[in-house]
């Protein structure tokens, strides 16, 4: 499995555009910086191009999570090439597994051990929950 680098472009003003690393917070998220373009640079291997991802940070973030877990970027590319509606669509229903399964992947950051603890309740609740979309469960 390869490692990768949130990297991003930035115009230094003196006609020259070098790359810099991005800076996370404390919650695991890249810090962003006014007027890049991020950029995954794979490590670890022969071929240390990096690939655009783009100017927003939100977008640069899903990627690397899902290069890091092994995934391809198919899903991004879609993304970025659908234009923005101008009418909102209402969001599709998720489903208490899918929940529990995003809710995972945003806990791998953890601890390893706190990572199983989450996982193994995680797991418990979508199995025992007997309601089917995630928008169903109330207090």
């Amino acid at each position: 499995m390869a490692h990768y680098t949130l990297i991003a472009r930035i115009n230094a003003g003196d006609g020259k555009f070098p790359f810099v690393s991005v800076q996370f917070s404390k919650n695991h998220r890249p810090i962003p910086i006014k007027g890049a373009t991020y950029y995954l640079r794979p490590s670890g291997g022969d071929k240390r191009t990096p690939i655009k991802i783009g100017k927003d940070i939100s977008l640069a973030h899903t990627p690397i999570i899902r290069m890091e877990d092994g995934r391809s970027l198919d899903t991004l590319a879609a993304l970025r090439a659908e234009p923005p509606s101008s009418v909102p669509a209402a969001p599709p229903r998720k489903t208490v597994a899918e929940a529990a399964r995003e809710y995972l992947e945003r806990s791998k950051q953890k601890s390893h051990r706190t990572y199983l603890g989450y996982r193994g309740a995680a797991n418990l609740f979508a199995g025992s929950c007997k309601k089917t979309y995630f928008d169903q469960i109330s207090m």
